[in-house]
């Protein structure tokens, strides 16, 4: 039974879901009317003694799967707990119940806002999207010509700094992180995520002259990577709210000092589902039969999609001319993928 006519809510839509919130999030803008149907309920309280979390402290277990996962399996099936600690003041811990349905936040005093919800619109978000069978690729996605081209690569290949570059000529935000996708037919949709893109101070240097006019994000940086945020306001200029066609992927190989120019290259159907598994978002999450359905899926998005390898120089520098590479070469991508 829901007995919440007393209490204040608020909706949004992310990655294809309805949210229902009991706090408002900072990096999203809420929906101007509440929601026949939410997807997704979450309850923040600030410590686990405020929150209606039905699961006390010692029914958790660590999780192989990930280091900063714990378990706990009732009846109904297995509740998640994701904990971010830096201490006792700067800390976000979330539960997800079996079903995707429902998530419980503890947040420190310490733990900024921004942070918070770059967790749960993250990680946390992910985690559901794979509850639900959603396959999600980490990445971020771009809009060009109307039709969206993923940026993937390894933890550290740049995936924020290209897109924040490709910003800069004139291409609009559709996801940061998490490239949620649907198959129909025989194409495929991303969802849209949130107006935000997370970048380390070097980079915001380079792009923007400074990053001090950017908030930031990460409440402990001696602790977590000292990141600031982009918050693109959703304007549309800059930012899109509707499901686009994926058109391209684009898979950015490790900076190479000895390299003086920008490559794009076409890659087998082999090597690009072998690309792709490489780069699905929270993979952990899926069972032996998630993982060969999830195969078979990947396999038909190479086979629909084409996916690009880019090599490029170790030098920020080189930024404009990797941004015009990408674009070049998906103007001609969307060409082919149009006649198709």
């Amino acid at each position: 039974m829901d007995n919440n006519r007393n209490y204040q809510f608020y909706y949004y839509q992310i990655y294809g879901l309805t949210l229902r919130t009991n706090q408002p999030l900072a990096v999203v803008a809420s929906l101007s009317e509440a929601a026949d149907v939410s997807d997704v309920s979450i309850h923040l309280a600030r410590t686990w003694e405020e929150s209606p979390m039905p699961l006390p402290p010692s029914a958790w277990q660590p999780s192989p799967k990930h280091p900063l996962l714990k378990t706990a399996t009732l009846e109904e099936g297995t509740y998640l707990l994701l904990s971010f600690i830096g201490d006792e003041q700067a800390y976000a811990e979330f539960v997800i119940n079996p079903s995707g349905e429902q998530v419980w936040m503890a947040v420190g005093e310490g733990a900024n806002q921004r942070f918070v919800d770059s967790l749960l619109l993250g990680i946390v978000l992910g985690c559901i999207l794979r509850i639900r069978g959603v396959t999600c690729l980490h990445g971020n996605v771009v809009i060009v010509e109307n039709q969206g081209i993923a940026i993937l690569g390894a933890k550290g290949a740049g995936k924020s700094t290209t897109t924040a570059a490709l910003l800069q000529h004139g291409v609009r935000l559709l996801a940061d992180d998490v490239a949620a996708l649907s198959e129909q037919k025989n194409t495929f949709l991303v969802q849209p995520g949130y107006p935000g893109l997370r970048l380390h101070e070097d980079v915001a240097t380079q792009l923007y002259g400074s990053y001090k006019h950017l908030e930031v994000l990460t409440p402990k940086p001696e602790i977590w990577p000292a990141k600031r945020n982009l918050y693109l306001s959703n304007d549309k200029e800059l930012f899109l709210k509707i499901p686009v066609y994926l058109a391209a992927i684009y898979i950015l190989e490790k900076r190479n000092l000895n390299l003086q120019s920008v490559s794009i290259e076409p890659v087998s159907l082999t090597t690009g589902l072998f690309s792709l598994m490489q780069n699905t978002y929270v993979d952990w999450m899926l069972n032996q039969t998630e993982q060969k359905n999830e195969l078979q899926l990947l396999s038909r998005l190479v086979s629909t999609v084409p996916v690009r390898r880019v090599y490029r120089p170790d030098n920020l520098a080189m930024l404009p001319q990797l941004c015009e590479a990408i674009i070049n070469d998906a103007h001609t991508t969307h060409l082919s993928y149009s006649k198709s």
